[in-house]
């Protein structure tokens, strides 16, 4: 080898030694921390309760048109229904979701129990603490399923990995503010604007009945 290939070569060795792995070893107290934080998020939303809540945004298919318009929800503690004003990911303007089953609304993410779960802002699933690792400033998180959740310094999930489909959230109260789905289906990014109780005596929508 040439001297100034071999200096630029052990530079570049040096280099990639000194540069961090993407993830390492969480310490104990984080590791508490951030599987105490994930399983009172997830107890919290999957707890019974009745909201409706109204989204605003832009869903895009990665071959086909980009739609812009509402994603209208109700959920009972057991069944999320939705109504949306143009088709998503091929599932409809308007259906019903369960953890048995029901057409996704989201590109994407097909399973109906993670599609609940990406709107909630976290996943019914348990988090295993023999999994948990850092990934720069976040605490990443091993959940059952194969799926990750990504936490901040405060403990609030911002990101979710469910396979090639990449979920960002800014975290709110009672349902994320925002919701950036990204994946090879395509795209959608959701901002909340309304949020509130729904009351037992009052009924869907005739189009969801």
């Amino acid at each position: 080898m040439r001297p100034a290939l071999a200096v630029a070569a052990g530079l570049l060795l040096s280099g990639c030694a000194a540069l961090p792995p993407s993830t390492s070893p969480a310490d104990p107290v984080r590791v508490d921390r951030a599987v105490a934080a994930w399983q009172a998020a997830r107890e919290k939303a999957w707890a019974p309760r009745r909201f409706k809540a109204l989204y605003g945004g832009v869903v895009s298919q990665t071959v086909g048109a980009t739609a812009r318009g509402y994603v209208a929800l109700w959920w009972d503690g057991s069944r999320l229904h939705y109504r949306s004003s143009a088709p998503l990911a091929g599932a409809g303007s308007s259906g019903t979701l369960s953890r048995l089953g029901g057409g996704s609304p989201l590109p994407g993410v097909a399973d109906p129990s993670a599609a609940i779960g990406v709107v909630l802002g976290v996943l019914d699933a348990a988090a295993d603490r023999s999994r948990v690792t850092l990934d720069g400033t976040l605490t990443r998180l091993a959940l059952e399923g194969g799926a990750f959740a990504f936490l901040d310094s405060e403990g609030r999930i911002v990101k979710l990995l469910l396979g090639s489909t990449e979920v960002r959230y800014e975290p709110g109260t009672g349902l994320p503010r925002s919701i950036d789905v990204r994946g090879h289906e395509g795209s959608a990014k959701l901002s909340l604007e309304s949020y509130g109780p729904w009351p037992a005596d009052e009924p869907l929508p005739e189009a969801l009945r």
